[in-house]
């Protein structure tokens, strides 16, 4: 049974039931009649028997004893009778239907409420939704928002059973065919059959504004659909793909999700409001376990509004978020929800959170953020799982989505902002990639800065030195890999030369000729490494060398960024040796320009 569900009597107004009653005997004659139909799989007579009785007594007796009538068609919906004879379970889901438009609504919910609880598939679920749908409806106004909350709750936890599918890898137009999978497939099939239970409840709220109980009733409906979001929405693809022609290529859940989002927006008028105050940490109480994470659940909303754009209008959120929000504020009150979607371990969540958040950022051209905002958190904490989901994640297509998220974040960020910006990424960024790029922007910005120093006081010569004695520096001397922080060295070295160049005065107090000596170092132990490496793959022993083989020594292996390869070919192994010789070849390249400017000086 749901959680915190009322009791079968309580949930409904027993107030108005019927006062006249069937004989034991006329009762017993038309079920033994159905049941003897339903055993035989003769559709035909025990739909003729509910949808055109023979006698007045029949069509009375179907209306005051619909709920014994209800309870005993359900006991047709298995999943063995599911696999064998689909025909006959969508004979009871139309005799549900009959039911539910002639007998008495109160009862019919406890019987339907009583038999989903125990269906353990979603196949059966979707067997009783339309004539669910009908009963609630037919639920009197003044008991309506209590019995709507019972059924509701029960479904929900139905969406809390639907299993989380497994990371498939797929990119682009391939994450299509995941909708032909069957338990997907089965899962979407239910989100379908979700839209017409929910579309007639959301109208009546719609058409009862001045209803005591309207508000309750909303309640209720928001909390539900916002539940889908969660679970299953979050676990399939909305996004559109594009064919080879250029045409979208929508997935099967695009438009229930469509509709899902419209309820929603129905059923409030500041949507965004609303799942930003349900989601903050101060709200969060034992009522709202229900929802799952509702970081997810209102994350995944979002992501459907500003992300994929589903309201009616042109511009995206229009018709669901008023436009009172600046671009700034939406951004600060997303953040805590993306970096919950980018942190979680489910490839379509993070698709997901990436999206959201590039909408919300291409929603601002650059150098949007002025003043102090590069110290606020909000904005601040999106960097971390970003970076990791850059680095870590398995998908080529997000990681490089996740990167032009980065490149168009750290750009939001006007030139006096950027200051303490590129303090945190120094002090924070361990990836050498994501660090190289870091510090080529840094010296581009240094490019506009020495044109007219006086007006950006916060690159002064005292303030930078901490920066560049950051960067200017190898953890472990002459003996750090060198190979594994290849491309932040690279725009170190070209930042050094820039600066040497154009306003030596920043590195007075920088030990930079240091930092050059042990480079200069590293680099020639690292590129005599490799080329013994390589000797020893070709079987090119040098003069005086001992082959560690011939005496017994340890067999070779390939170490590269502190992380021993997988076993190999030898024609892959002098591959990897001639990149690792070349990349060395690379940074002597860049590193003798500077040799020779800090020799003239």
């Amino acid at each position: 049974m749901a959680a915190n569900s009322p009791p079968l009597a309580a949930a409904v107004d027993m107030s108005s039931a019927p006062e006249e009653h069937m004989s034991p005997v006329e009762t017993d004659d038309l079920r033994k009649k159905l049941r003897r139909a339903l055993e035989d799989w003769n559709i035909v007579t025990a739909e003729s028997l509910l949808r055109k009785p023979a006698a007045d007594k029949d069509e009375q007796d179907i209306q005051i004893h619909s709920m014994d009538l209800t309870a005993m068609v359900c006991e047709y919906l298995t999943p063995e009778m599911e696999d064998a004879g689909p025909h006959l379970t969508q004979c009871c889901q139309d005799l549900l239907v009959i039911l539910a438009q002639k007998g008495n609504a109160k009862e019919n919910l406890i019987a339907l409420l009583e038999h989903l609880e125990g269906f353990k598939t979603l196949k059966l679920v979707r067997r009783v939704l339309p004539a669910l749908a009908i009963t609630l409806m037919g639920i009197k106004d003044k008991s309506k928002a209590h019995s709507w909350s019972w059924a509701l709750d029960t479904l929900a936890c139905h969406l809390k059973t639907i299993q989380q599918p497994e990371n498939s890898g797929l990119e682009g137009a391939e994450r299509l065919t995941l909708d032909l999978n069957s338990e997907i497939s089965d899962i979407i099939d239910f989100l379908d059959d979700l839209v017409p239970l929910l579309q007639p409840l959301v109208i009546h709220c719609q058409k009862s504004e001045n209803s005591t109980e309207n508000c309750l009733r909303k309640q209720h409906l928001t909390k539900f659909i916002l539940q889908t979001f969660g679970s299953p929405i979050a676990y399939l693809s909305q996004h559109p793909e594009k064919s080879k022609s250029g045409d979208k290529l929508y997935p099967r859940s695009y438009e229930a999700s469509k509709k899902l989002v419209n309820f929603i927006s129905i059923l409030n008028s500041d949507i965004f409001a609303k799942v930003i105050s349900l989601s903050s940490s101060d709200n969060k109480t034992k009522d709202f376990e229900d929802y799952g994470d509702i970081d997810i659940c209102a994350g995944v909303l979002l992501y459907l509004v500003f992300g994929e754009s589903m309201c009616d209008d042109v511009v995206a959120g229009v018709g669901i978020v008023p436009q009172v929000y600046s671009h700034t504020h939406i951004l600060r009150s997303c953040s805590s929800l993306i970096v919950k979607m980018l942190s979680t371990t489910v490839e379509s969540i993070n698709h997901k959170g990436l999206l959201l958040l590039q909408s919300l950022i291409t929603r601002m051209p650059g150098d949007w953020f002025t003043g102090i905002t590069s110290r606020d958190p909000k904005l601040i904490a999106l960097i971390t799982p970003l970076a990791n989901l850059i680095v870590h994640h398995n998908t080529a297509e997000l990681r490089s989505l996740g990167f032009t998220c980065y490149r168009q974040f750290v750009g939001l960020f006007d030139i006096s902002a950027r200051f303490d910006l590129y303090k945190y990424l120094f002090n924070s960024l361990n990836h050498s990639g994501l660090l190289g790029w870091s510090v080529t922007h840094l010296k581009n910005t240094l490019v506009h800065i020495l044109k007219d120093m006086d007006a950006y006081p916060s690159y002064s010569q005292g303030k930078m030195q901490p920066i560049f004695t950051k960067l200017f520096h190898l953890k472990h001397g002459a003996q750090t890999d060198l190979l594994e922080i290849s491309d932040e060295l690279i725009a170190e070295i070209n930042l050094a030369y820039f600066v040497t160049c154009r306003q030596p005065d920043y590195l007075s107090n920088v030990k930079l000729q240091d930092w050059v000596d042990q480079l200069q170092e590293g680099l020639k132990l690292s590129k005599a490494h490799w080329e013994l490496e390589l000797n020893k793959t070709l079987d090119k022993k040098p003069r005086g060398v001992v082959d560690s083989n011939s005496v017994g020594g340890p067999e070779m292996s390939i170490t590269v960024g502190s992380q021993e390869l997988p076993a190999m070919s030898r024609k892959q192994k002098v591959s990897t040796i001639k990149s690792a010789l070349a990349t060395i070849d690379v940074m002597q390249f860049n590193l003798a320009p500077l040799v020779t400017k800090l020799e003239q000086k």
